[in-house]
């Protein structure tokens, strides 16, 4: 059985009382339910993805660099992702940096989800019931 890490304590994902991001790490999702399926929302972190404009990246990288797809949670849409300059990116000229995670409980998709969504609070008008004060919480260890 995991355990959730007290958010209220400094964690390894906070620096300077900001949250951070821990790669390769499991997180539970607000919507799990203990008495659920095991595993159920679930989520490994793979890695981030930073935004960069098309012009900046060379049209050979674009054609020999390794690449996967992803699906955008909120949008659905599918986004390719490419590996340049020592880092994981996709053409956006935004500078929304993206978390990709996979589920735990299925074979789908690996996940895109803007960082500061996966790490904002539960929006406890829309969900007054959830106890977890993250839409995404580090768990670690066993019990």
């Amino acid at each position: 059985k995991m355990k959730i890490i007290n958010p209220s304590v400094q964690l390894e994902d906070e620096i300077d009382g900001q949250r951070k991001v821990k790669i390769h790490a499991v997180y539970k999702h607000f919507k799990h339910k203990e008495d659920g399926i095991i595993n159920n929302y679930l989520y490994c972190t793979m890695f981030l993805a930073y935004p960069i404009s098309e012009e900046n990246v060379p049209e050979e990288i674009m054609r020999k660099a390794p690449k996967i797809t992803t699906k955008h949670t909120e949008t659905n849409e599918e986004i390719t992702l490419f590996y340049y300059d020592n880092q994981w990116n996709y053409i956006n000229n935004d500078n929304e940096t993206l978390v990709i995670y996979k589920s735990l409980y299925d074979g789908s998709f690996p996940y895109a989800r803007p960082m500061d969504m996966f790490l904002s609070e539960v929006d406890k008008t829309k969900y007054p019931h959830v106890k977890q004060r993250y839409r995404f919480e580090l768990l670690e260890g066993e019990e």
